[in-house]
């Protein structure tokens, strides 16, 4: 376990989103890659969050799961974590979901993160509406 965490923390390919940037970030992905099925503090914002991160993006193929990912976003997100909200909003906006893709949930989760500060999250809530009205007009 702790190779895959170091070669999490050392890849230089790997978008920078997916690197804990603190001490307990670092811990709670680790937490998140040894004890997977163990519940992070239902109070701490950004373990939830590595749990989520963990199974969109970090769990063994087989053990991928969009849907359990989607639900530790939500948790986080209503939390106030900004990249749950974030998240939470590409979740939404993933055709893959098992309910496909909830405009009206995306537009909400990343508005909460524009709101906050998120960066990219104004630029993706501009693609979700060009996405569902090819002729409108981006304001990027």
């Amino acid at each position: 376990m702790l190779n895959k965490i170091k070669t999490l923390l050392t890849n230089d390919n790997a978008d920078s989103q997916k690197k804990p940037t603190t001490l307990a970030g670092l811990k709670s992905l680790q937490r998140a890659v040894e004890a997977p099925n163990e519940l992070p503090d239902a109070k701490d914002a950004q373990a939830i969050f590595d749990y989520a991160f963990y199974y969109e993006f970090n769990a063994p193929e087989e053990e991928l799961d969009l849907e359990r990912a989607g639900y530790y976003y939500q948790k986080a997100a209503n939390l106030g974590h900004i990249q749950a909200q974030y998240r939470l909003g590409k979740y939404y906006a993933n055709p893959r979901r098992r309910d496909g893709i909830n405009r009206e949930k995306a537009t909400f989760w990343y508005q909460k993160a524009m709101k906050q500060g998120h960066q990219k999250a104004k630029t993706a809530l501009e693609i979700l509406k060009l996405k569902k009205d090819p002729e409108a007009k981006i304001s990027l």
